[in-house]
């Protein structure tokens, strides 16, 4: 006799909508640097840059320190898998954004000061790419 399939439980309404804040506030953060469209020009909005530097430092999200007790964390496997991944990549840009030999701020923008120019192009499509893995 062969073991039953084991079938996947949907994610709850609660987890469902926990992933949609989660997914909202990280495209909030990174809409600002493709829409601008400047990234690869070596600017990028202040706002986004500070949000996804806060992320990297400090494990911020929304205000709230990214841990079992966040808001937006969910429960369902698939779905906190989905989170981590995202977040890690979330996480990088704030790494690459807080290098200050390549990045250094002024009024509304962080203005790329670093030698590789083309690595801006490698950034760009970086972010691109995680804003389409944010689809639900």
């Amino acid at each position: 006799m062969t073991a039953p399939i084991a079938t996947a439980t949907p994610p709850s309404d609660e987890d469902k909508a926990r992933a949609q804040h989660f997914r909202d506030f990280i495209v909030d953060m990174l809409d600002p640097l493709l829409i601008e469209g400047r990234l690869r020009d070596g600017m990028a909005n202040r706002e986004s840059v500070e949000a996804l530097i806060a992320l990297h430092r400090y494990g911020t999200l929304a205000g709230h320190r990214w841990d079992e007790h966040h808001p937006f964390l969910v429960v369902h496997p698939g779905l906190k898998i989905w989170q981590t991944n995202n977040l890690a990549f979330a996480r990088a840009f704030g790494e690459e954004f807080a290098d200050l030999d390549k990045w250094s701020p002024d009024t509304h923008h962080y203005v790329f000061v670093g030698r590789d120019r083309l690595a801006l192009v490698g950034l760009e499509a970086r972010c691109k790419d995680l804003r389409q893995r944010l689809t639900l």
